[in-house]
């Protein structure tokens, strides 16, 4: 299917933010996991962010860094993922204030 959800919360003081992800790439098997990023202080999800995602959890598998942009278009939020500067995934998301919930995709970039 080549689709995922996410969840972010995020703690304002630090600005750290945690991740549970689901992702279904396409070969029937839904994997997931948890994931850990750092960025700006302050209550809103809009931002920069360095996230690593970890499959089941494990942080024996990372996945990352990925550079995470976060934008507030609204009522809704664009989430874009880049990796060594190219853009891996894109996503559309909203926030009900305490969780940042976005659906997200894998894209395919063509040099």
């Amino acid at each position: 299917m080549n689709v995922g959800c996410v969840i972010y919360k995020k703690n304002a003081r630090t600005g750290e933010m945690s991740a549970v992800w689901r992702f279904d790439n396409d070969t029937d098997v839904v994997v997931g996991g948890t994931g850990d990023a750092t960025g700006s202080a302050g209550a809103e999800y809009e931002g920069e962010y360095e996230i690593t995602y970890y499959i089941n959890g494990d942080p024996e598998t990372p996945d990352g860094p990925y550079n995470l942009k976060i934008v507030n278009e609204g009522n809704y939020y664009t989430l874009s993922w880049y990796k060594e500067g190219k853009l891996q995934y894109s996503g559309i998301g909203m926030s009900n204030g305490r969780f940042l919930t976005a659906g997200w995709k894998s894209t395919t970039v063509e040099d």
